[in-house]
């Protein structure tokens, strides 16, 4: 028997301080943070990962489920190419109804973490305290 591959925890930073992302974030792009997240770059998530979407500038984190696709490049969009597709369980339907920040960390200070990057990798504790704090999506 082969060993199973451990699936990683990752919180993903959408959008920017100058460009957040907008409330009704369901909607922006077209749904399209339903189904994937961007990247500037190949990220490093894979198939079988956990993902929990954080709204830079916002200090809060709005959504969270699984990594269901290996990074892949979306034609036509030229500084958001990279993507995965996802699969949310957890959310809510506002970003001004997120969680804190604050209230998933464990032993380091987050914000300190995500600050200049897009992705980070979080405990089992992190994600699992994210899961806890948000609602089941509909």
């Amino acid at each position: 028997m082969g060993a199973e591959a451990v699936s990683d925890n990752w919180m993903k930073a959408l959008g920017t301080s100058k460009d957040p992302l907008q409330d009704d974030w369901q909607r922006a792009r077209r749904g399209l943070f339903l189904r994937a997240v961007t990247f500037a770059t190949k990220p490093s998530l894979r198939t079988g990962d956990r993902v929990v979407l954080y709204a830079t500038g916002k200090g809060l984190v709005f959504a969270a489920g699984d990594v269901i696709s290996i990074p892949y490049e979306e034609d036509g969009d030229s500084r958001w190419g990279w993507r995965v597709r996802v699969s949310l369980t957890h959310g809510t339907t506002y970003i001004h109804d997120g969680v804190p920040l604050e209230r998933i960390e464990e032993e380091r200070i987050l914000r300190n973490t995500i600050k200049r990057r897009s992705h980070i990798r979080l405990t089992d504790g992190e994600f699992e305290k994210a899961l806890e704090l948000l609602p089941e999506m509909r």
